[in-house]
Parts: structure tokens; sequence; C-alpha cells
């Protein structure tokens, strides 16, 4: 199955790129289960956060088995931000998950119109 994302290469890790239309939002789910079996931990706290660029706001945050869930909601045209989120585990240890948003306007296809 094909992925749903482009990604881009940081040098040390992959990270998706989300494409948003101006002023859309997107329900975002990062799961961390997998992570937390390996460990033999629970998850006790997820933490969403613009950790560069802007046009992208975070709301509607939570957390439920071991599932970090959020609301994105794109801002104007030509923004992109990087997205992270910070999820801690029972034995104290944190893992971080990467995103990143960029914004684009809807552009008409020659195909559809007249």
């Amino acid at each position: 199955m094909a992925s749903k994302y482009k990604y881009i290469d940081t040098g040390d890790n992959t990270i998706p790129v989300m494409t948003f239309m101006s002023s859309e939002s997107k329900s975002i789910s990062v799961d961390f289960s997998r992570e937390a079996t390996r460990r033999g931990a629970t998850t006790s706290s997820a933490t969403w956060s613009i950790d560069k660029g802007s046009g992208i706001s975070i709301s509607n945050t939570g957390l439920a088995s071991s599932i970090a869930s959020a609301r994105l909601a794109s801002g104007n045209n030509g923004s992109s931000a990087l997205v992270k989120v910070s999820l801690t585990f029972s034995d104290g240890t944190v893992r971080v998950k990467k995103l990143m948003c960029s914004v684009e306007s809807a552009q008409l296809s020659d195909d559809y119109c007249e």
C-alpha cells in the first residue's frame, strides 16, 4: 500500500510531509503503541508543539491507548511548520515524532474548466 505522505530526509531521520489547503483542518494521530509494547511501559503524556515555522495551529490534543491525537488547522497559503509530538512513557523515556505541514492554494486543472 502506498503511503499518503511525501517524505523529506533530514539526515538523521525521514519526516512525513502533509499538505494543507489554506484554512483547512485535519485530525492527526501518531501511534506509539509498538514502542510502548517494546519498552514494556505505558504512555503517560503527549505534548504537541510547533518546532519551527508558522501557519499551523494545534487544538484538541489527546492521548488514548498510546495514540497521540490532535487537530491541525492551516492558515495562509505559502506557510509551513514543523509539528512535533513528544510522548512520555511511564519509565521516563521521551519519544519524539515530527511532521512537516505545508499550506498550498487550491489550483484548478484545465480539465475541469470550460
